[in-house]
């Protein structure tokens, strides 16, 4: 398994918002999280790349333990994430904003941060390898015209183009996407399907926090269901479609 989490729980104060969560996530499949407003699903995310402790439970990425791990050490390892709400640098060009999630690999170093101040030969030979990789992946995500438009000019759609671009940047094994059909137009959230399917062939694998039923039943293989911080149900998105308990989730007991 590519991600393992076994018994993930977090408590704030007296509230549990992750229950003693298992789950795994294979490698270049699409698994989607998805569940009602409230259910856990972002803590899950914050869990598992080191935004936030669990109060209990681990979680194994590759076969090797990445509990209470630094986020950005567990983003070394070959995890990247988008949010769901944008975090964009809003006043920085496009191509910046992407160049910045490649430092991700190389910051910070006592070696690297003595070549970023004196801007010598091997300073300048990442700053190039670095610039050529973030326009690669601008065409790849579809607005490489717009790498020298400050990033606040986007339409959204293009901001979450963006976000995808920057996170790809760490070069990932493992790509976390926070309600990333936020907000879009049916068109844009088409567009959106067809990106992620790319990204899968890159041999990255898509896991992601949605609300867009269509979309997740058109692009997933696996679907994981939360509800209460308590995982109900999970398995193909036909199964998931006729679960009574998620059914019962999403639209509240029935009455006889």
């Amino acid at each position: 398994m590519l991600l393992e989490t076994i018994n993930l729980t977090k408590t704030f104060g007296g509230l549990k918002a992750l229950e003693e969560v298992s789950l795994s996530i294979e490698k270049v499949k699409v698994t989607s999280l998805i569940g009602p407003n409230g259910a856990g699903k972002t803590t899950f995310f914050n869990c598992v790349t080191g935004m936030i402790i669990p109060t209990m439970g681990t979680s194994y990425f590759q076969g090797n333990l990445i509990s209470n791990l630094k986020s950005y050490i567990i983003s070394r390892r070959g995890i990247a994430r988008t949010f769901q709400h944008s975090r964009l640098f809003s006043e920085m060009t496009v191509l910046d904003n992407v160049m910045i999630g490649g430092y991700v690999h190389s910051l910070p170093t006592n070696k690297s941060f003595l070549r970023a101040i004196c801007r010598g030969k091997p300073y300048r030979t990442q700053e190039n390898a670095l610039r050529k990789k973030a326009l690669e992946l601008l065409d790849f995500v579809g607005i490489f015209r717009r790498f020298d438009f400050p990033s606040r000019s986007l339409s959204y759609g293009d901001k979450r183009r963006l976000e995808i671009a920057r996170a790809l940047a760490s070069s990932p094994t493992l790509l976390l996407l926070d309600e990333p059909a936020a907000g879009m137009n049916s068109k844009e959230t088409e567009e959106l399907m067809v990106l992620i399917g790319q990204i899968r062939s890159l041999g990255i694998t898509p896991f992601l926090i949605e609300h867009n039923m269509k979309m997740v039943m058109g692009i997933s293989d696996h679907v994981i269901v939360l509800d209460h911080g308590v995982k109900i149900a999970e398995g193909t998105p036909q199964a998931i479609q006729g679960n009574a308990k998620v059914i019962e989730a999403y639209l509240g007991k029935t009455t006889p």
